[in-house]
């Protein structure tokens, strides 16, 4: 029995790190393109790089 569990543990261990690891990386990226519509669209209705910077900020992170 023992010789199950342990190679079993390890590879629920190792499947829910890597899972985690890439969940967390598909989050970044997606929150980088969100932000980077954001900005762009703020360019297209008139703000300087810098004010639609610090409002793109402001709104994603309360």
């Amino acid at each position: 029995m023992k010789t199950f569990v342990f190679p079993f543990a390890l590879g629920f261990l190792l499947g829910r790190y890597m899972y985690l690891n890439h969940t967390k990386k598909e989050a970044l990226d997606r929150e980088a393109r969100i932000q980077q519509r954001l900005l762009d669209a703020l360019e297209d209705l008139g703000l300087s790089e810098r004010d639609s910077s610090i409002t793109s900020t402001s709104i994603l992170k309360p």
